[in-house]
């Protein structure tokens, strides 16, 4: 199998990566995308330029539904923000010809700044081919977050913006523009995405101690179980750094008391039937 890899189909979910990782695939250093990112690097110190911003906005897309509610919030605070958001080849056309108040963020073409020689002779070739390909994408990731956080502190060498705020989202793409804000003094606050839990290894930084750790200055959480549950399950972070927050409108939540039914006896024939709206469980009496 090893350097020979035909898949007998393809999709464009997350199994069209492993194709492409094993593939070596890399659409990011074509002329197209050099010309892309380039112009995106235009864009970026061009939008600070034009629209003076105290706030840097992270969102995840340009209609993003999940922080609709934070952007009415800043427009009727009236905060003056831009939007920093990934770049799609119509979004920035359109940015870029409208004078839009998009900063976006995403990974240039970078050369391999690592390039180590690890020794997989033992390994079975095919296992090595494995190894080989996944060690070479991350490399190449990581060299990209570089040269993006490299871009980002000097375009935000610039700009009057003093925060930047958003999502807590623990991916990797948002660690460049991330650090290179930390690294020009703008502050930064992350609101709670979802749920913290154990299994949510890039929140809890099993392993990792307080100091080799950065993260946002603040984290706004959903209320004092989220601030105590935190502080249990990880050694990243501390308590100054965390804000207790909620719902921006108060919510009356029925209270439901516990049933005092005698449990159901079902048989071993217990069937699902999934329906279109919902799914329904019958049993025998």
């Amino acid at each position: 199998m090893a350097g020979d890899f035909h898949p007998e189909f393809e999709n464009e979910g997350e199994f069209s990566r492993v194709v492409a990782l094993l593939r070596r695939e890399d659409p990011g250093q074509g002329l197209k995308a050099r010309l892309f990112h380039a112009l995106v690097a235009f864009n970026n110190r061009r939008t600070l330029r034009r629209h003076p911003a105290e706030m840097l906005f992270f969102r995840f897309a340009e209609p993003d539904f999940r922080s609709k509610e934070m952007r009415s919030t800043l427009e009727e605070l009236g905060v003056r923000y831009v939007e920093v958001v990934p770049p799609s080849k119509a979004t920035l056309l359109r940015n870029l010809r409208e004078g839009g108040r998009y900063y976006f963020y995403g990974g240039p073409p970078a050369t391999n700044r690592f390039g180590r020689t690890f020794d997989l002779g033992h390994l079975d070739p095919d296992v090595r081919w494995i190894f080989e390909c996944a060690i070479a994408y991350v490399e190449a990731t990581v060299s990209s977050y570089f040269r993006e956080y490299e871009l980002h502190s000097r375009t935000l060498a610039k700009t009057e913006a003093t925060v930047f705020y958003g999502f807590d989202d623990s991916n990797g793409y948002v660690f460049p523009v991330l650090l290179a804000c930390r690294r020009r003094g703008i502050r930064t606050v992350g609101h709670q995405h979802g749920a913290y839990v154990r299994r949510r290894a890039a929140y809890i930084m099993e392993g990792i101690d307080r100091e080799s750790y950065s993260w946002f200055d603040k984290l706004v959480v959903w209320g004092s179980y989220w601030k105590e549950h935190l502080l249990k399950i990880s050694q990243v972070y501390d308590s100054d750094s965390i804000v207790v927050g909620s719902n921006r409108m108060p919510r009356k939540y029925p209270r439901v008391e516990p049933s005092t039914a005698p449990p159901r006896e079902f048989s071993s024939l217990t069937s699902l039937l999934p329906t279109r709206k919902r799914c329904v469980s019958t049993s025998s009496p």
